[in-house]
């Protein structure tokens, strides 16, 4: 499983980086990953299928 730094998603996900940490608050947002203190990632397989589903909402609407 790869992981991946904010600037990473950011760049799979092209929001602001504020928008990111707001969406964080959603119950179904991938969950961080904590490595230390100021060190925080996330699974790329978290990100692609959290991606997915909401297109998969957009579609449905």
């Amino acid at each position: 499983m790869q992981l991946l730094r904010l600037k990473e998603v950011l760049k799979i996900v092209p929001i602001s980086k504020s928008n990111w940490y707001l969406m964080q608050k959603q119950p179904d947002a991938p969950k961080p990953i904590r490595l230390g203190p100021n060190t925080v990632m996330w699974y790329q397989s978290d990100i692609e299928r959290w991606v997915q589903q909401q297109a998969d909402k957009d579609w449905q609407t």
